[in-house]
């Protein structure tokens, strides 16, 4: 029975694709029009630090949410539906007495012009003839240099289910694995733990334990981010929903790799009163952690006013405006400080195919060096190092220098007064870290460097 629900559809194929050329080419057509006018905007203090807002090149005619960018920038995540996801989701809050497979197994609102990467439509528990599945999509790209290309249906996804909330915690001395990669499934966050970056363990996940999770399956927790601290310990940030129109941003520590977790304590210096919030992310720049997040569908950013606590929040400044699109979130920063978000933008003139939502970034153009006040020019050589390296400043000041990896845990610290200092750097373990000086007056300057 359930193999013919899952292909009786192709006795119908011959006709669905005689229709392309006058449905599903036509919408396309007018979703290139509107997308090549669609216009996210950085603000005034970022406009010199950020190229442009743009679209990621591998943007499809889907859904493309939950986005998540590596902080080495190599991988890219999505929650993903071939469909108006938006429409379909007021259709199925608006008519919650129709049978299973009228909102569920709703097919109306799948697009025949979209791709589809082999996502499994039609397997499902209730034997729909269509199911409106979500699943994670994956790209990879092997520079920061290059564009993704394409994406490809990710090990994670499984027929009939629905993933989101895609975060991975790569380990802090294997490139290749990944200690801990979170996801939501329906109304909890899971982890999968020792993995890769495209997970094919997701038989082995767990479901984070209450309160971090609720004890029923209603949707309450959502949009987790993952971070290890300078002692090793993790940091989690999630959403908490209270209702469906309130949400807090919470954090928990584990100190043993996941386990256990400490009670969930909500972030009050980033809450409601300021309009709708979402979409919690931690950023180190090598001098400070910095919190983005959505706030009525713009993109925000504060700092951490008191070291190691993470309900002290500061600063708060709106970083990327919507601009002419309906609403932009889901922020994620790279080590090099690219941005990348999601923008989602409307079809006005057609009701039944009204909403899309794609990737989009903006690249940091200072990623090599940030000079603040009086550091006019600093030089660090040889980089990449292998044994020493000099740090050149033009500025004679009592400096801190520091040197952590992409995880913010630092790895050697040390004062030098002047213009010059040699560094021994023989007995830091191959890879990529962040160095950062901070003069007498409090300002900084940061840069990656590699050590061989």
């Amino acid at each position: 029975m359930k193999l013919y629900q899952r292909f009786k559809h192709l006795i119908y194929l011959p006709c669905l694709l005689m229709m392309l050329p006058l449905s599903g080419f036509s919408q396309q057509s007018a979703w290139d029009i509107i997308k090549a006018d669609a216009a996210p905007v950085l603000t005034t203090p970022f406009a010199d630090q950020f190229s442009a807002p743009e679209m990621v090149p591998l943007a499809d005619y889907g859904w493309e949410d939950g986005l998540q960018v590596s902080y080495d920038g190599l991988h890219l995540y999505a929650l993903y539906a071939p469909a108006d996801l938006l429409s379909w989701v007021a259709y199925f809050a608006a008519n919650p007495g129709l049978p299973i497979c009228s909102t569920l197994g709703s097919g109306a609102f799948i697009r025949d012009y979209a791709g589809d990467y082999g996502m499994d439509m039609y397997t499902n528990y209730f034997a729909c003839d269509t199911f409106m599945n979500l699943d994670i999509l994956y790209a990879t790209r092997p520079s920061i240099d290059v564009p993704f290309s394409n994406w490809i249906l990710s090990d994670i996804a499984r027929p009939g289910e629905i993933e989101g909330g895609p975060f991975p915690l790569f380990s802090d001395t294997d490139p290749d694995a990944v200690d801990h990669f979170l996801f939501t499934g329906p109304g909890s966050i899971w982890m999968i733990n020792n993995t890769t970056a495209n997970p094919s363990n997701i038989a082995s996940a767990v479901r984070l334990p209450s309160p971090i999770n609720p004890v029923s399956d209603e949707f309450t927790a959502d949009n987790p981010m993952l971070t290890r601290l300078e002692n090793g310990n993790l940091l989690l940030i999630y959403e908490k929903y209270t209702n469906p129109d309130h949400r807090d941003f919470m954090f928990t520590i584990s100190d043993d790799e996941g386990a256990s977790w400490t009670t969930p304590t909500v972030i009050t210096t980033i809450n409601n009163d300021a309009g709708h919030i979402e979409h919690p992310m931690l950023y180190f720049d090598g001098a400070n952690y910095w919190f983005y997040y959505s706030q009525n569908f713009d993109i925000y950013r504060a700092r951490q006013g008191a070291a190691g606590d993470w309900d002290s929040w500061t600063d708060h400044e709106a970083v990327i405006l919507k601009g002419n699109t309906v609403g932009i979130g889901e922020p994620s920063i790279t080590s090099t400080g690219d941005i990348y978000f999601v923008a989602v933008i409307q079809n006005p003139d057609n009701p039944d195919d009204l909403m899309d939502a794609d990737p989009w970034y903006v690249k940091n153009l200072f990623p090599i060096g940030i000079i603040t006040n009086s550091f006019t020019a600093i030089e660090i050589h040889p980089n990449p190092a292998d044994a020493f390296c000099t740090i050149n400043t033009q500025v004679n000041d009592d400096y801190v220098c520091r040197i952590t990896n992409l995880f913010g845990q630092e790895i050697l610290s040390t004062k030098f007064i002047g213009k010059q200092m040699q560094m021994d750097v023989s007995t830091i373990p191959p890879g990529t870290y962040m160095l950062t000086l901070t003069g007498k007056k409090g300002d900084t300057w940061c840069q990656q460097m590699v050590v061989m």
